[in-house]
């Protein structure tokens, strides 16, 4: 047989390559292509490869080509064309042109990929299956970085993608199958545990969420679920964070993998300045890298930190109430509810009937309880309602239905507020005065390399959309934007410039499919081109006729796959 050779053979003895991480096919597209085969036929041939039998006589992949001794047995592997192949079985053809070739797995499975990789309708979760391929070819293995060089991708979109593979199968079916986006898909994937990950898919289901478009439209309430449930804040545990005998086998939270900060598949969550650098969809918001990642870790904490405190009151004598029952006793606010009555309540109405010396004695043959709340780990002293009844005491217990006790909340949260409003007021009234200042240092100082750090800082934290970061990046020739910050103290005062001039430049980059006047919208980049000499209509002229000139090469592309 030649090395490679024109045959039509009967779709009966083609097979699809097992190779091939492509399952994807549109129906509407199918059947379109279908209706052209029954009109004009295969117009370019499959690309396919002989399958040999092995020695006990079960076909198998070339896995050694030296060895084509094995019984050819008239079967073929398509490593081109399975989509023609399947609208042929359709169209009831009886031979389909095939190029036949002797290719080995490692040669077919990077032939496949390739191909699979340059089509524009290729799903973000095949294609990292794709790159994950490539990147673990057992025979030629590669990194990202020349993944991304070979195939003609940015660093941070192959980094991208690849992140997509951390979610579990379920998680990406719901992917494949539309009903979340692949950003949502790849907040889902940064889950540690797969049945979180799990969890996390049927509570954002669970939601009225609008999901037409994969979850784009809410993606910020959905952001917010996921970091509510599956994330904490360690600054507001209750317990120890550095106590490492808390929890004996989890160690201190400080030097924990589960600490965002210490974890580095959430390096591109933070910046030095605690604040989330992936910016989908424009949307930047503050985290903290001091936030753990495990729950159940943190809930066992937090539950051991209760169980000790507990402990130490009942060695001091007292009867403590925690858990569901505690819970039921103290309403989110703090207040006593229920078949409890705050003691501070007690103790007025004691000193209400007699006086102060009695109401202290009497208090001491009451059976006085400590009410630890779950939530916080703050404990009130309490007396069960009966007790107090039986002891004569004129009881009105609080309850979350109790007018007085709203009446209360509001008046806390409202003098809060207020305070939270003068404290907000005082501190704007600072910077101003303080900005006044460095205006006025500004002026009497020449220029510097820190002014020119300070604004391209400035630049880089504008309101950006993922592709915009994804392109600066790529001008630089790093993997993504967050790469920026640890690059700025070392940049010299021209790159500094250069990186000020692209931040005011990229958002004049994307072109809507809707706009009719391609002038609008590029103004500063248009300006910036004539400023520097660049005749725009003559550079898109260029552009145009290599861009035609692409366009067709890539419609023969399509047609041979």
């Amino acid at each position: 047989m030649s090395a490679t050779s024109i045959q039509l053979i009967a779709p009966s003895n083609l097979r699809e390559s097992a190779f091939n991480y492509r399952r994807r096919f549109s129906e509407a597209g199918l059947a379109e292509l279908t209706a052209d085969i029954r009109e004009v036929g295969i117009q370019q041939p499959l690309l396919v490869r002989p399958l040999h039998l092995s020695v006990d006589g079960v076909l198998a992949f070339n896995r050694d080509l030296p060895d084509r001794a094995g019984q050819f047995d008239g079967v073929y592997e398509i490593i081109f064309g399975a989509r023609r192949f399947r609208a042929a079985q359709r169209a009831d053809l009886i031979d389909v042109p095939c190029m036949v070739r002797e290719i080995g797995d490692a040669e077919a499975k990077r032939l496949q990929i390739s191909e699979n990789l340059q089509r524009e309708d290729v799903h973000p979760i095949e294609e990292a299956e794709g790159f994950h391929a490539l990147m673990n070819d057992p025979e030629q293995p590669i990194d990202a970085d020349t993944l991304a060089a070979q195939i003609g991708k940015s660093r941070s979109h192959v980094y991208g993608r690849l992140k997509l593979l951390q979610a579990v199968q379920v998680v990406r079916d719901a992917c494949l199958a539309g009903e979340i986006g692949s950003e949502v898909a790849l907040l889902i994937a940064r889950l540690r545990l797969p049945k979180w990950q799990e969890q996390a898919l049927a509570a954002i289901k669970s939601r009225y969420y609008d999901m037409k478009d994969g979850g784009k439209k809410s993606f910020r309430q959905i952001q917010e679920l996921l970091r509510e449930k599956f994330t904490l804040d360690l600054e507001g545990a209750i317990f120890d964070t550095q106590d490492a005998l808390l929890v004996e086998e989890a160690g201190p939270c400080g030097s924990c993998p589960k600490l965002l900060a210490n974890a580095p598949e959430y390096a591109d969550l933070i910046d030095d300045n605690g604040e989330e650098a992936e910016r989908l969809r424009g949307y930047r918001r503050s985290i903290n890298p001091h936030t753990c990642t495990d729950p159940s870790c943190f809930e066992a904490k937090k539950k051991q930190h209760l169980n000790n405190r507990a402990a130490e009151l009942e060695q001091q004598g007292k009867t403590v109430i925690a858990g569901n029952k505690a819970r039921a006793a103290i309403d989110q606010y703090g207040n006593v509810k229920g078949s409890y009555i705050d003691l501070k309540d007690v103790k007025a109405e004691l000193k209400v009937a007699g006086n102060a010396k009695k109401a202290k004695e009497a208090l001491k043959d009451l059976p006085i309880v400590v009410l630890q709340d779950p939530r916080t780990g703050k404990t009130v002293e309490a007396l069960a309602v009966a007790d107090a009844q039986a002891a004569g005491i004129k009881t009105e217990p609080a309850t979350s239905k109790n007018g007085g006790s709203y009446e209360q909340r509001q008046r806390h949260d409202a003098k809060a507020r207020k305070q939270r409003e003068q404290r907000a007021k005082k501190e704007n009234f600072f910077r101003i005065e303080l900005l006044k200042q460095v205006r006025a240092a500004v002026k009497a100082s020449p220029r510097s390399i820190f002014d020119l750090q300070m604004i391209a800082r400035a630049s880089l934290n504008s309101d950006f959309y993922h592709e915009e970061s994804e392109l600066l990046a790529d001008l630089w020739g790093l993997g993504d934007a967050d790469e920026f910050e640890g690059r700025i103290s070392d940049m010299s005062a021209d790159d500094l410039t250069l990186l000020c001039i692209d931040c005011a430049l990229v958002a004049n980059i994307e072109v809507s499919e809707w706009e009719e006047n391609l002038d609008q919208g590029a103004e500063n980049l248009f300006t910036a081109a004539k400023h520097y000499g660049i005749d725009v209509e003559a550079m898109r002229e260029e552009v145009g006729n290599t861009n035609a000139a692409d366009a067709s090469t890539e419609a023969e592309e399509e047609a041979e796959a």
